[in-house]
């Protein structure tokens, strides 16, 4: 169990009540200015208020060096304000500290979108599919990889699998239907689109939760209007371990997620990428 005062302020972070969690952070660390988690947490509040939360992650990140979480959560503030090479590192970082976190792999691959580089995006999203192969938003992002590399029979592949695994993710559908109109299956492309534009579209952003045990897929809609660009991340984050959900979507919205109050994790896992 999480000891305060970390216990409170994820309460409030779970509650939907970052104000009060701001608040109670800053109150806390004018007495433990050292404290790398309030930092963290701090982050955590100012993000999901849509506050500049660079300034409290860089501490954050500073002060807990070996901390997968603190180095996640530093690399989503930066993709949020689009500085995609020192997102891509600030991810590679928290890879390096804890490679089984599928949703890192994720949000490195979108960077790397970004960043022009669908081939080495796809190795990502390809990473994060062997980590969690139900995912469908996962394979949907392997599936606009795959076609923006070239691998346009993977991509088809791929995207029947995500449209499978989640009929209701217009994105899968757009991505589906961009892959076979590059194979030059423009009939089934067209079927495709138009149920990707028939899916009520529930924007997500990106998703930190944080638990000491496996992460779980969201099964929410997802659309976006561009085959390559993200929305901006939107960050839900706790006192211990790290899992980030980056998502397509326009405009992003901030959906709470259950949280876990395990012990913090900050040691290498034992999964692999």
């Amino acid at each position: 169990m999480i000891e305060p005062p970390y216990a409170a302020l994820e309460a409030l972070l779970r509650q939907g009540r970052a104000p009060e969690a701001e608040h109670a952070a800053r109150v806390r660390l004018a007495a433990a200015p050292a404290d790398g988690v309030l930092w963290r947490l701090l982050g955590a509040a100012l993000l999901e208020q849509r506050k500049d939360a660079l300034g409290a992650l860089e501490r954050a990140a500073d002060l807990l060096r070996g901390d997968a979480a603190a180095q996640a959560m530093l690399g989503a503030a930066l993709h949020q304000r689009g500085r995609m090479p020192e997102a891509a590192i600030r991810y590679g970082r928290a890879l390096d500290l804890e490679p089984g976190l599928a949703e890192v792999h994720n949000n490195l691959g979108n960077v790397l979108l970004e960043l022009g580089r669908p081939a080495d995006a796809v190795g990502c999203f390809e990473r994060a599919a062997r980590l969690a192969p139900d995912d469908a938003v996962v394979l949907s992002n392997l599936c606009n990889a795959s076609r923006l590399a070239g691998r346009l029979e993977d991509a088809v592949a791929q995207g029947e699998r995500a449209v499978a695994l989640a009929p209701q993710l217009a994105a899968a559908h757009n991505h589906l239907g961009n892959a076979l109109a590059a194979g030059g299956r423009r009939g089934d492309a067209l079927s495709r689109w138009r149920r990707a534009s028939s899916k009520r579209s529930t924007t997500l952003g990106l998703r930190c939760a944080i638990s000491a045990g496996p992460a779980k897929p969201c099964n929410a809609t997802a659309a976006h209007s561009s085959s390559r660009r993200s929305a901006p991340p939107c960050i839900f984050i706790s006192a211990t371990r790290c899992s980030t959900w980056v998502r397509y979507a326009t405009p992003p919205r901030l959906t709470p997620r259950p949280w876990s109050s395990s012990p913090a994790i900050t040691r290498r896992s034992s999964r692999s990428a």
